[in-house]
């Protein structure tokens, strides 16, 4: 009866430290992702910055080149926008 017991304690005991280590993961998983959003993005328009772009670029470049299709880039530039921006 004692081995049975010592048996169903640490099955217990392993399912319980799995439970917390899947816990554990998925917030360092969230904090990982929120951390990328936050240097991805413009704090102050939440549009993506020049690394945010990039990525995203190199992101849909990659699955272009695995899977083929049509790609279009449409590229604005708006004269003097900066005064608009820092006003």
């Amino acid at each position: 009866m004692y081995r049975y017991s010592l048996i169903v304690g640490i099955t217990i005991e392993a399912f319980i430290f799995a439970i917390a280590t899947s816990r554990k993961v998925k917030k360092l998983d969230d904090d990982r992702l929120s951390a990328f959003k936050r240097a991805s993005t413009d704090s102050l328009c939440n549009v993506l910055n020049r690394s945010g772009w990039e990525g995203g670029a190199q992101s849909l470049l990659n699955n272009f080149h695995k899977e083929g299709g049509y790609l279009t880039l449409l590229f604005i530039d708006i004269d003097k926008f900066k005064e608009i921006n820092d006003q």
